[in-house]
């Protein structure tokens, strides 16, 4: 919660379990000690355009220097009468591509063009957010923008578990927490039967969206096209 503080982000007035900033503060501030591992789990990223691909942004490559927290642009969208823009989580990479990640919890877009005001200032836009309709909805919109990809928090747990398989030592004790935080906020798929989680991979297909809510989220039904499991 430490970046959280440091900016401000913290609201008196709300409990902090529920603050999107405060998650923000917490994943992505244990994750920018291991920055490797932050760029593998970033890299199960989908793409929403199909001639998109986010390896292709941060593969081979290292964060060149910090990862910002809130930057705070100028807006270059004229279709908007906003002035400034404050992506969640902003990096530049060494082979030059610039990495925004904006984060969600319990909330869609906090303005109407918010992702497409933020592609003005990055090469690669990865939208986090939880698996329900909201996002879906989100991300038909911006089905045309190269830019924008999309990863679910439940994805990143899975990710995130993977890298800890591939970890030791203090590495492997923060993307525990990490994993361990994320299970805490429920942010991880019902695994009430057995899965190879090392073989779920996810494509995004928008088809007929027709959605089963129970377990806490939304469950795609079988003949659902939202999501469809591939090989790896």
């Amino acid at each position: 919660m430490i970046e959280a503080e440091i900016n401000r982000k913290i609201r008196q007035q709300q409990p902090i379990s529920t603050q999107e900033d405060v998650l923000t503060s917490n994943i992505f501030g244990l994750l920018s000690l291991v920055d490797m591992y932050l760029l593998k789990i970033l890299s199960h990223a989908k793409p929403i355009h199909s001639g998109a691909e986010i390896k292709n942004f941060i593969r081979e490559s290292s964060i060149d220097g910090k990862i910002e927290f809130w930057k705070i642009f100028n807006n270059k969208n004229d279709k908007n009468n906003k002035t400034r823009d404050e992506p969640d989580i902003y990096f530049k990479m060494r082979n030059g591509n610039k990495i925004i990640v904006e984060v969600k919890y319990y909330s869609g877009e906090s303005s109407e063009d918010q992702l497409e005001d933020y592609s003005h200032h990055c090469d690669a836009l990865i939208y986090l957010t939880p698996d329900n309709k909201i996002a879906a909805e989100t991300i038909e919109k911006y089905a045309n923008n190269k830019k924008v990809f999309w990863l679910s928090w439940e994805q990143f747990h899975i990710a995130a578990e993977l890298a800890k398989k591939d970890s030791e030592g203090l590495e492997q004790k923060i993307l525990d927490m990490v994993c361990r935080y994320l299970e805490h906020k429920n942010l991880k798929y019902w695994n009430g039967w057995e899965t190879d989680m090392e073989r779920q991979i996810f494509s995004c297909l928008f088809y007929d969206k027709e959605y089963f809510h129970g377990l806490g989220g939304y469950i795609n039904i079988a003949r659902t096209k939202f999501y469809q499991e591939v090989e790896k």
